[in-house]
């Protein structure tokens, strides 16, 4: 969550009512599946009696939906017309969509597009596999970066230092697989530069390995492309045209980056 007392010497501090709306939604695009008063008041960290008239008036404009049966939330109809907004004023991101399209149809397996928020990849886009069994994502979702191909790619040109300030210790464990320390991060981060393939094995979800790539505008780091595959699926062969695939969508990518700078600096930024 932002701290409300956050500014700059060219800020004023946050207007804290305005706050606890972006926080609402921000809880709720991270879980997609619903979020309960108590758990928004508790992510929040304020009082339900507080929290009760803003979720009534967010539900009233349609910004946030109510489940009847369980009385969870969800990001309503006018928060989706707000973010595919988004999508259209950034060209590149439709485009890019098109370069994973073409490659998921080449491996069969879910690819991802991601962005570093904070700590957290943050997934702008998504083709899903054809496959019957598949990865189940979201866009919108963050996963904090340290244990997934995504995160490394995006942290690959980070000084160590940045890389623990990000991360207090301990880490989350997400399964018995997650790396255990900022240290064995910045180890592997540093042993998967040298290929170039920055990769997860069963970190954040169990029987997912995944692989990325970093993509960069002007010589830095705006964005990262994943191919997750499921762990009976990955064969020898099946790695190799990972890879190709992923190298192919980078160049690609790339070039549209470097096309449409402006776009870069907006999924930058």
């Amino acid at each position: 969550m932002r701290n409300e007392s956050s500014t700059t010497a060219d800020q004023q501090p946050d207007h804290r009512p305005t706050l606890r709306v972006l926080e609402v939604l921000e809880v709720l695009a991270q879980h997609p599946e619903g979020s309960t008063l108590t758990d928004l008041s508790q992510a929040a960290g304020i009082s339900k009696s507080t929290m009760v008239p803003i979720l009534r008036t967010m539900e009233r404009h349609n910004f946030i939906a109510m489940d009847p049966v369980d009385k969870s939330y969800t990001v309503g109809i006018k928060a989706f017309s707000v973010g595919s907004s988004f999508v259209e004023k950034v060209p590149v991101v439709a485009l890019l969509r098109a370069e994973m399209e073409r490659v998921v149809n080449v491996c069969q397996e879910t690819c991802q597009l991601g962005v570093l928020d904070g700590p957290d990849v943050l997934y702008i886009a998504k083709v899903d596999s054809t496959q019957s069994i598949r990865l189940i994502s979201s866009i919108g979702k963050r996963i904090p970066a340290y244990c997934t191909a995504l995160g490394k790619a995006l942290l690959s040109e980070m000084p160590a230092e940045a890389i623990a300030e990000l991360f207090p210790e301990p880490l989350d464990a997400f399964t018995p697989h997650t790396l255990g320390s900022v240290d064995e991060v910045v180890s592997q981060i540093a042993a998967q530069r040298e290929v170039g393939i920055f990769r997860e094995s069963e970190e954040s979800s169990e029987n997912v390995i995944c692989f990325s790539v970093p993509l960069r505008c002007a010589d830095k780091i705006v964005a990262a492309v994943s191919i997750s595959v499921l762990k009976f699926r990955l064969t020898a062969e099946k790695e190799r045209e990972v890879i190709e695939c992923l190298n192919s969508l980078r160049e690609n990518a790339e070039r549209l980056l470097e096309t449409y700078p402006e776009s870069s600096g907006l999924i930058l930024n």
